[in-house]
């Protein structure tokens, strides 16, 4: 996770294994941030949803 304007890391990275009954990641923030998600490997690379309260 990044913060938008300055593109800065604010959270730290996380790599998920064995998603197979699903995974919750929870970060706070009360800024804009951009978010990157990259396949590394394995078969496949899915997200299924993004929540914004």
């Amino acid at each position: 996770m990044f913060d938008y304007e300055t593109k800065k890391l604010i959270a730290p990275v996380q790599l998920i294994k064995d998603f197979s009954q699903g995974v919750y990641i929870i970060y706070r923030y009360n800024r804009s941030a951009r978010f990157r998600i990259n396949h590394i490997r394995g078969d496949d690379a899915t997200l299924s949803a993004l929540f914004f309260d």
